[in-house]
């Protein structure tokens, strides 16, 4: 017998010996004909080890791959690209913090996680026995056992992952005002733009009784310090968008609430989110009450994080309100006495064997004395200047125990009001959660700790003594941007801006453009009482927003002669051709400006508008200001302007002749997604899809262009599509981006596959609730057993 078998046999035995356990009564576990697992137990506790079960077994691949990406092992299983990730992940240290927010908890939260870490180890072993993972068989890897903390440490590992742009948006505009110094007073804020967008509204937020000032920027990092940080951190112009709206039964034919979300996230596989459907009902003598829940879910943590209960529903975006801030500190403010030094070893596997690499020294800054205690701050490992440190402060590395612990009762939650104060109370940082019950309440709450500056800071990255690192405050919970049951009956968030310019508070300059905003509260308005598929074409809307309002712009310029003797003078486009581009745009224009796959002009206005960021460094609000406000620039912009449309005009006639074609190929041809899985295309190679979409659009196809392969990657996308009715009890519709399980074959283009539905945005209806008496015969029943499980899988 293996020691992994023996562990799983004396875990169980001592589960089942345990004075204070409830004697085991296994759990009910059904898979539908969508994939979604339900599962009940009549004691919390199985409820919570079946969920651990349910991960361990379905997704046990993927946890082992996150754990060890945040704990900086990836390249035991990449390779060597996972290298420069694992050290920085040392650096960051979620294991210790982890460890640390563990500590803080209480018992009661602790033994729920702890049995669902029981479940899972039990499911990793059914999985290894089955034989059927795939990756496993691949990688060879094994699964160590899982710890309550590894759960903790996932958490982090999301929440930094969806809160970087943040502090990573500092570095990119220090690298925007150093290449394009001539341009650099126009990259502004969005507050004077017709697209411009908040979630909150007049009457909704505290007001500033002074004018802002844009807070001063010292010094910043010379050009070659700049391109480190960008190389360890990398860059994050290729936004994901997430959306969720909620509108009140006073716009539904039916007179209900109905909420939607679509977590846009990196379009992988296996699908990030596992849906599953906890149940816990216990028997009426136990006189305590049971809850149940849908919903998708992490795997590797036992929190329903955007679905419904029977009274209420819940979808969460991204924030991109700052959560963390990088300072340039002298290291004379540096109490040596405080830092950290740490050598990690990483390991990187080459063919059959791994090598470890032994780099440099690293720090941290730890600090007893922090904002919430003991707190530590990365020192990033970049040669800034001589005498001074660049010194990361992210508030998720501030989190203890009672920051996480409520999120568990938002599964059992009843009402809006209820829901409001649990996610109050919540400081992992930062979502913005929308929410509805079925006795008509709805709306909105920020949730994580986050900085609370009352001016703009200027762009790029300061320099600070480490003491005003520290004391930049945060938000108390009731300054975070909340509202309830508001008069205009609907709320909706699109990783836009949280206040109008007049606000108290300022959140950074993280945000995603507000088009999706913009066009979600238009087409919300534009409708006097919706429903589920007015809600359904809404999520699957694909104007591209930037085009209709920026294309007629620069077609001013195009029906310039002067503009267009200086695109013909470069050589590369001869005037027929010229015209035949300008009357393609205005076909576009009589089409409403879609972005779905017939469109012929779609990825040659997209690779113009991308060529011109990067020769002038101009964001669209800032295109718009020069042609409506700042026509001084107007001359050196059509100049930038010419160059890219000669440029690409080049590139796409290259393009036909190559295809053998005389007229524009399809934006299917150049827009396709591949879902990569998450363990590299070198390992899992996978084909690709043609996707509509782009990433200005309500569903947006947001894409990074692939020089290689000439064509732009769909890399974010909506990784569900989720719409509830908050009726009685609420009735619950998905459509995954893929099926729920974790499959080796996806046969993307297949006719009736789960990607393919996603891509046609189709939309499935859930069981939800569920009659176990009456269970559908179609579909995976199991009764399990802990005692015999454990025995099967010891022998």
């Amino acid at each position: 017998m293996s020691f992994s078998r023996k562990f799983v046999g004396l875990w169980v035995a001592l589960v089942l010996m345990a004075p204070a356990a409830v004697a085991s009564s296994g759990c009910e576990t059904f898979e539908d004909a969508n994939g979604v697992i339900h599962f009940r137990a009549t004691d919390e506790l199985e409820t919570f080890r079946c969920f651990g079960w349910v991960h361990g077994r379905n997704r046990g691949w993927q946890m082992d791959f996150l754990r060890r990406t945040y704990q900086g092992r990836a390249a035991e299983i990449v390779g060597f690209s996972g290298v420069k990730t694992d050290f920085f992940m040392r650096i960051m240290n979620f294991q210790g913090r982890a460890e640390v927010i563990w500590q803080t908890l209480p018992e009661d939260f602790k033994v729920k996680w702890q049995a669902y870490a029981d479940g899972v180890n039990l499911g990793f072993q059914a999985l290894k026995a089955s034989g059927n993972s795939y990756e496993l068989k691949k990688t060879g890897q094994a699964l160590d056992p899982w710890e309550p903390t590894h759960s903790v440490g996932m958490l982090l590992l999301q929440a930094f992952d969806q809160t970087r742009r943040g502090f990573e948006i500092e570095v990119e505009e220090s690298r925007k005002q150093k290449n394009f110094p001539n341009f650099a007073p126009l990259n502004i804020e969005d507050h004077s733009v017709p697209w411009a967008a908040t979630i909150l509204k007049d009457g909704e937020y505290k007001k500033s009784q002074t004018a802002a000032v844009q807070s001063a920027v010292v010094t910043r990092p010379s050009a070659e310090v700049m391109a480190q940080v960008s190389d360890w951190m990398g860059r994050s112009e290729n936004l994901g968008g997430s959306n969720n709206w909620v509108v009140s039964g006073a716009r539904t034919k039916n007179g209900k609430p109905l909420l939607a979300n679509d977590p846009h996230l990196s379009l992988k596989h296996p699908p990030f989110w596992h849906w599953v459907h906890p149940e816990f009902a216990p028997p009426a003598s136990a006189k305590v009450a049971g809850w149940e829940a849908i919903g998708a879910t992490l795997p590797g943590v036992p929190l329903v994080v955007s679905g419904a209960n029977r009274s209420l529903a819940w979808g969460l975006t991204n924030s991109y309100l700052d959560a963390g801030e990088l300072g340039s500190v002298s290291d004379s403010d540096i109490d040596p006495s405080r830092l950290v030094k740490i050598r990690p070893v990483v390991w990187f596997k080459w063919g059959f064997v791994k090598i470890p690499i032994f780099w440099k020294s690293f720090y941290r800054i730890r600090m007893e004395d922090g904002p919430t205690g003991l707190t530590e701050m990365p020192v990033l490992p970049i040669d800034e200047e001589k005498g001074r440190k660049l010194v990361l402060r992210w508030t998720g590395l501030e989190l203890k125990g009672s920051d996480i612990q409520s999120f568990t009762s938002v599964m059992s939650s009843k009402n809006s009001a209820e829901v409001q104060k649990i996610f109050r109370q919540v400081g992992m940082p930062s979502f913005n959660f929308v929410f509805g019950d079925t006795s008509g309440g709805i709306g909105y709450q920020l949730v994580g700790r986050v900085f609370g500056k009352q001016s703009p800071p200027g762009p790029g990255i300061a320099q600070r003594t480490l003491q005003d690192l520290i004391q930049i405050p945060v938000l108390s919970p009731e300054d975070r941007p909340s509202v309830l049951n508001p008069k205009r009956g609907f709320v909706a968030t699109a990783n836009n801006r949280h206040w109008p310019k007049d606000a108290l508070f300022h959140g950074g300059r993280g945000y995603s453009r507000p088009f999706r905003a913009h066009r979600i509260e238009e087409l919300l308005q534009a409708t006097p009482k919706h429903d589920v598929e007015s809600f359904r074409k809404l999520q699957c809307d694909y104007q591209a927003q930037d085009a209709r309002y920026l294309a007629p712009l620069i077609q001013e310029s195009f029906a310039k002669s002067a503009f267009r003797d200086r695109v013909i003078r470069q050589g590369k486009v001869s005037d027929d051709r010229y015209q035949k581009f300008i009357a393609l745009l205005a076909e576009w224009k009589t089409k409403g400006y879609q972005t779905d796959p017939s469109c012929r002009i779609c990825a040659w206005y997209r690779r113009l508008s991308d060529r011109v960021g990067m020769k002038s460094g101009l964001i669209e609000a800032s295109v718009y200001q020069i042609y409506t406000a700042k026509k001084e620039y107007l001359e050196s912009f059509e100049s930038v302007l010419a160059d890219a449309f000669s440029e690409v005009a080049e590139d796409f006639d290259q393009d036909m002749k190559t295809l053998g074609r005389e007229e524009f190929p399809l934006w299917a041809v150049y827009h396709r997604a591949s879902f990569e899985h998450l363990g590299t295309q070198k390992l899992f190679p996978s084909g690709s899809m043609a996707t509509p979409g782009d990433a200005q659009t309500v569903s947006p196809g947001s894409s990074e262009y692939r020089e290689n392969e000439n064509r732009y990657e769909h890399v974010w996308g909506a990784s569900h599509r989720l719409i509830v009715e908050l009726t009685q009890p609420v009735t619950v519709r998905v459509q995954l981006a893929g099926p729920n399980a974790d499959t080796e074959n996806k046969n993307l283009e297949s006719q009736g596959s789960p990607w393919m539905k996603w891509n046609e945005c189709s939309i499935q209806s859930q069981i939800f609730p569920m009659n176990w008496e009456k269970r559908p015969e179609m579909g995976q029943y199991q009764k399990l057993d802990w005692k015999s499980l454990a025995a099967h899988l010891g022998k």
